[in-house]
């Protein structure tokens, strides 16, 4: 069964178990997919940060809300990472 927009159910959609991160929000919306960070430990931040730079790796990823913990795994964990 395909919803409204077209695709399968589950298409475009990476779960990991504690997040569904849609990676196809970009091409249906325009807009990236966040990660935010409320809630979540930094490893599953950096992890969800991980998941969407592989899906799509000549887009940006962006986070929001991220605990100082957060913020030191994404830049000792993703060097290449612009933290602003």
């Amino acid at each position: 069964m395909e919803d409204p927009s077209g695709q399968r159910p589950g298409a475009g959609v990476h779960d990991l178990g504690w997040a569904r991160l849609d990676t196809d929000r970009h091409r249906r919306t325009g807009d990236p997919e966040v990660v935010l960070g409320t809630g979540k430990t930094a490893g599953q931040v950096v992890a969800a940060l991980q998941a969407l730079g592989a899906a799509h790796p000549d887009r940006a990823v962006l986070a929001t809300r991220l605990t100082p913990e957060a913020l030191a795994a994404v830049r000792e964990q993703l060097p290449a990472a612009e933290v602003d």
